[in-house]
C-alpha cells in the first residue's frame, strides 16, 4: 500500500549504491530514514491516464486522474468513462504502455 510521504532529506546512497532518502510520513510525520528510492514513486499528475481498481466490478478500469483531494488522508479525484469518484493511491496505479 502506497503512504503519502515527503523526502525531508538529501539523497545518499547505500552500500548497493542505490539512492537512499529519510522521509516524513503524511498525517502521522512519522519519519521514516534510508528510504530506498525503488519504494518512492511521484504524485499522479492531473490528466495521467491510470488503472483504477474497482470494488464494484471487482476489476481494473482505465481512467484519468481529475486531481488531489483530502485533507487529513491524500486522495485522488479520478475520472472513469462512465463516472467521476474519489479513492485512496493503493487503489490507483499506472497505466501499462
Amino acid at each position: 500500500m502506497w503512504t503519502p510521504a515527503v523526502i525531508i532529506s538529501r539523497g545518499k546512497f547505500d552500500e548497493d549504491g542505490i539512492p537512499v532518502y529519510d522521509i516524513r510520513v503524511h498525517g502521522s510525520r512519522q519519519t521514516r530514514s534510508l528510504v530506498p528510492m525503488t519504494l518512492l514513486r511521484p504524485e499522479l499528475l492531473p490528466r495521467e491516464p491510470i488503472s483504477f481498481y474497482s470494488n464494484t466490478t471487482c476489476a481494473w478500469e482505465h481512467g484519468e486522474i481529475e486531481g488531489i483531494v483530502g485533507a487529513h488522508m491524500l486522495g485522488y479525484s479520478v475520472l472513469l468513462p462512465k463516472e467521476q469518484t474519489q479513492t485512496m493511491p493503493a487503489r490507483l496505479r499506472w497505466e501499462s504502455a
